[in-house]
C-alpha cells in the first residue's frame, strides 16, 4: 500500500524542510533486524514488561526465547538510533579461536572479527571507547558440544562489556536453561553473572504451542529423511525397471534355483586292487614294485 503522506517517495516536506516520512523510518528499522526478531510478534504484556526499560543496564534474563524476541522488537523500535547486536556462547567461541578472522575469513565475508572486543565492542587501553554495539544480547546454550575455551570466551567477552560499562543481556532460556552441565559454564562464569548483572525473570507470556512453531521456523526446513526399501517376492537382480515392467517383474515370483554341478564320470580312471597296486604275492614275498594304476 502506498504511503498517504508521502504517497510513496519516503519524506516529506514541512515547515520548508524536507523529514523522513514514518513509514520508510519503519522499513529501515525492519532491515536492521535480524529475520527471526523482525517475524516476532508482541502482546500488550510484552510491551509491559519491566525488561524494555533496562536497556541501558547488564541483566542476567531467564524467559522464554519467544518471549525475550518480542521484546527485543520493541526495544529494537523504541531506541531505534542505537546499535543491539545478538550473539551467542557459540559465536563467542567461533571468535575467541580465530575461526571468524580475517585470516580464516573469506574475502567477501561480512562478518569478521579479529578478537572478543571486536564482536563484543570493548575500548583501547587509553580507555576510548570503539564504535560497537550500545547494547549486546547473549544466547546461552547455543554452544553443541564440549569445548574447553567456552567457559574462558564466554567470561572474557562479559568482562569486556563491564570494564568499558556498555549494556549487556545475557538470556538463559527456560526450555533449556544455563547449569552446570552446560559446556559453556563454569563457576567463575556464575558468579559473574549472580553478581555483576540484575536478576531479570520474564513470566512465560506466549503459549508453548507458538513457542514450538517459532522455534521450528527458526530451524528452517528439515530434509527428508529415505523411507525403507520396497519389499520384493524375488532375488535382486540389478536395478528394477520403472514403471509396468517392475510390477510384471515382481508377479513371475521366485526363480528357480539352479541344479547343483554333478560330476561326469571317466572311463580312463582306475578301479577296484589297481588303484593300491599288485600286493603281496603267496610265496610270502613281496611283488615287485609297480606305480600306482591299474597294471599292465
Amino acid at each position: 500500500m502506498v504511503c498517504e503522506s508521502c504517497g510513496g517517495a519516503g519524506t516529506v516536506d514541512r515547515d520548508g524542510r524536507t523529514y523522513e516520512c514514518e513509514c520508510s523510518l519503519w522499513t529501515r528499522i525492519g532491515a536492521s533486524m535480524p529475520p527471526y526478531i523482525l517475524s516476532a510478534r508482541f502482546l500488550p504484556q510484552h510491551l509491559t514488561s519491566p525488561l524494555i526499560g533496562c536497556a541501558s543496564r547488564s541483566c542476567f534474563v531467564t524467559g522464554a526465547w519467544i518471549d525475550v524476541r518480542a521484546i527485543i522488537k520493541a526495544v529494537m523500535m523504541k531506541h531505534h538510533g542505537r546499535f543491539i547486536r545478538i550473539t551467542s556462547d557459540r559465536e563467542i567461541r567461533d571468535v575467541f579461536v580465530g575461526s571468524k578472522s580475517r585470516q580464516n575469513s573469506d574475502e567477501d565475508s561480512k562478518n569478521v572479527y579479529n578478537s572478543v572486543e571486536d564482536l563484543m565492542g570493548g575500548g583501547d587501553p587509553k580507555g576510548r571507547p570503539k564504535l560497537g554495539p550500545d547494547l549486546v544480547v547473549v544466547r546461552l546454550n547455543e554452544l553443541a558440544y564440549k569445548n574447553k575455551a567456552a567457559a574462558g570466551a564466554l567470561e572474557e567477552a562479559l568482562v569486556c562489556r563491564l570494564d568499558y560499562g556498555h549494556p549487556t543481556w545475557v538470556l538463559s532460556d527456560v526450555d533449556k536453561p544455563f547449569t552446570s552441565g552446560s559446556y559453556a559454564f563454569s563457576e567463575s562464569v556464575w558468579d559473574l553473572l549472580t553478581t555483576s548483572f540484575a536478576q531479570v525473570r520474564v513470566p512465560r507470556i506466549s503459549p508453548r504451542t507458538e513457542a514450538q512453531s517459532a522455534l521450528a521456523s527458526e530451524a528452517g526446513p528439515r530434509e527428508p529423511r529415505p523411507g525403507p526399501p520396497e519389499a520384493s517376492s524375488g532375488p535382486p537382480s540389478g536395478p528394477d525397471p520403472p514403471g509396468p515392467a517392475r510390477r510384471e517383474k515382481v508377479r513371475e515370483g521366485p526363480r528357480e534355483r539352479p541344479r547343483a554341478i554333478r560330476p561326469v564320470p571317466d572311463d580312463d580312471a582306475p578301479a577296484g586292487l589297481g588303484l593300491y597296486g599288485s600286493g603281496v604275492k603267496k610265496s610270502g614275498g613281496f611283488g615287485q614294485k609297480k606305480p600306482f594304476g591299474r597294471g599292465d
